[in-house]
């Protein structure tokens, strides 16, 4: 074939559509391979799908104790830690709890845990309060629903109020500790810098909670309650009436000044929250 041709050939239009095809996806393979790609960084709750609940029990189509199983399987799978600051009740954790709810009122655990991961790890009690008001209207008599309600109101929100009536209503109940009663008394008058109070509470949460994150936050706190309180009473001069060693049994140590914690803690802070 002669060169003229074979011009005549390249630059015919099919022929250079083809052409130009292949060197367009050959540059682009190359540009792909040897060129730096951005990062997308999009959290959970930009990327979470939440169904219309109306539309999911439609769906269900009679099925719907099978379709919360899947669901509930799905949101713990899905699960993040990032917090959430709004009080839009926009959660996509707090609205996916809420589906389950529509499906099944009386699946008990997804107000207990449900509950619990909103306040405890999403930081969105506002989320935590609602979900486990409407988890009491199904069981109403229920002590860990009724105690992580109290919880809540007293030490997140502030609601003194609040918090005294859900610990006070359940401080007999046969599931409730001993010294119940006691902290029911003091949460009338007692401030929130109260330590006895709080570490009494958060010992009350790390019994009744199994899942390991959760119980990871409550004991980092359990250690800040425990240590200020024993730092407090050891440099004010008490030592005969004082803790002189911390939860993991590591003893306290005088630096010439004051007495210092072996251990590093992030102090206990009880963030003033408006309900």
């Amino acid at each position: 074939m002669s060169y003229s041709n074979v011009r005549k050939y390249l630059f015919s239009s099919s022929s250079f559509l083809l052409v130009f095809g292949l060197l367009f996806i050959l540059a682009g393979g190359y540009i792909n391979i040897h060129t730096e790609k951005p990062i997308l960084k999009l959290s959970k709750q930009e990327t979470a799908l939440n169904i219309n609940n109306d539309i999911l029990v439609f769906m269900s189509a009679g099925n719907k104790r099978l379709l919360t199983d899947l669901l509930w399987v799905q949101t713990l799978l899905e699960t993040d830690h990032e917090h959430y600051k709004k009080k839009d009740l926009n959660n996509w954790l707090f609205i996916r709890f809420n589906s389950i709810l529509k499906l099944d009122p009386n699946f008990y655990e997804n107000y207990l845990f449900g509950g619990q991961f909103l306040s405890i790890i999403k930081d969105d009690p506002n989320a935590a309060i609602n979900l486990l008001e409407k988890g009491i209207k199904i069981f109403p008599n229920d002590y860990k629903l009724n105690f992580l309600l109290g919880f809540n109101y007293f030490f997140e929100l502030q609601d003194m109020n609040k918090g005294f009536f859900y610990i006070d209503k359940i401080k007999e109940y046969p599931e409730a500790p001993s010294f119940l009663p006691s902290i029911a008394r003091k949460l009338q008058f007692a401030l929130t810098q109260d330590y006895d109070v709080t570490i009494s509470l958060i010992e009350e949460q790390l019994k009744m909670n199994t899942d390991e994150t959760m119980r990871k936050k409550l004991l980092n706190e359990y250690l800040a309650l425990t240590t200020e309180r024993d730092l407090k009473c050891l440099n004010e001069g008490k030592r005969k009436k004082c803790n002189t060693k911390n939860i993991f049994d590591e003893a306290y140590f005088f630096d010439g000044q004051s007495y210092k914690s072996p251990r590093k803690y992030s102090p206990y802070k009880i963030k003033m929250r408006a309900p």
